[in-house]
């Protein structure tokens, strides 16, 4: 895993996109993740997905995401060098359960922030948003404590957002429960035409009532936003039942269709356009988002490896790096900093 991490990021960072995007320092950031991978290798028969996930104006940095599909790991699924920062039995227990396989589990690192410890995720399948699973991950996480008011807080989702997943951040200050929705189909063109919508609905968790700078960004946005598209948004929950006061929203751009060798073009496209234009204009994101577009590749080689017998056996195996998403992050004051995220993996077709 540590070499497919490594290659993928150099194929990234190659033609100055490294300082460009992930910083001065991309050497350094990318010692720091090689090692969180290194530490994150479990034994599975899956392919492994990294995101690298990045500011898009003011210091450029790099965190990075490590996500295993809970059916590919092995039964007894083990670390390959020590404990998984505490989570051996969280994994072992998701590759044995088999209503977890079609769930992503992830470890988020970051890296940026000087932190080595992980932050954990567990998310089914977009198509198959739901909460249900939520305390039986909470229970495994020995986070019992946390499931009635995460639940509660789920439960209280206004009309239109679905509960989506759910993930424990306790690198971060309070060790929040990250909560997730997506929108519904329809949503966000309403958003985009009513004001008041939006203060009732993100007011049943923003503390205090939404301002009103943050609902006329959030109706600027849904208006950049296709009316068919949907949003990801993130909250964060405390320990005493309430949120604290920042946000992320994450818009449908079409990424997820993107072919890797049009990466550019879709990022030259209205769709992306006028949300990016609208995040500069914020001075939430800089110039440098252009450049996610040239940092994607689809790389197809034969590779040989000789067996036990002496035999000499090739196989295809292949690199991809493509565009996964732009998150805008928003506290009481307003839309603040996008990030940027490129999805890589590698595999033998």
């Amino acid at each position: 895993m540590t070499e497919d991490f490594c290659r993928l990021c150099q194929r990234a960072s190659a033609d100055g996109r490294g300082e460009a995007l992930f910083g001065r320092d991309a050497d350094e950031y990318g010692a720091a993740a090689a090692e969180a991978v290194g530490k994150s290798s479990l034994a599975h028969t899956g392919r492994v997905h990294y995101y690298f996930e990045f500011p898009l104006i003011g210091r450029p940095g790099l965190d990075i995401m490590v996500q295993y599909r809970c059916g590919s790991l092995l039964p007894g699924a083990s670390f390959l060098k020590g404990d998984g920062f505490g989570y051996q039995q969280f994994f072992g227990e998701l590759a044995q359960d088999r209503s977890f396989a079609e769930y992503q589990g992830f470890f988020a690192f970051d890296l940026s922030e000087g932190v080595r410890r992980p932050n954990v995720y567990l998310m089914p399948q977009l198509a198959r948003a739901n909460c249900e699973y939520v305390p039986r991950m909470l229970q495994l996480l020995g986070e019992e404590g946390r499931t009635e008011r995460t639940m509660r807080a789920f439960a209280a989702a206004p009309p239109g957002w679905q509960p989506y997943y759910a993930g424990l951040m306790k690198t971060r200050e309070g060790a929040p429960t990250r909560l997730g929705f997506v929108t519904r189909a329809g949503l966000v063109g309403l958003y985009a035409a009513d004001r008041a919508m939006i203060a009732r609905d993100f007011g049943v968790y923003y503390p205090g009532g939404v301002p009103g700078a943050v609902c006329e960004q959030l109706m600027c946005l849904a208006k950049a936003t296709e009316e068919d598209a949907c949003w990801d948004i993130q909250l964060n929950l405390l320990a005493d039942g309430s949120f604290d006061d920042y946000l992320g929203i994450t818009p449908d751009m079409g990424f997820r269709y993107n072919d890797v060798r049009h990466s550019e073009r879709t990022l030259e496209g209205d769709r992306v356009g006028k949300i990016m234009g609208l995040l500069e204009s914020w001075n939430c994101a800089d110039g440098r988002w252009h450049r996610m577009g040239e940092a994607c590749c689809g790389i197809q080689r034969m590779a040989g490896y000789k067996t036990d017998a002496g035999t000499i056996v090739r196989r295809k195996v292949a690199d991809a790096i493509q565009l996964n998403a732009v998150k805008v992050r928003l506290k009481r004051t307003g839309a603040y900093l996008a990030k940027g995220y490129l999805i890589a993996t590698t595999w033998d077709p």
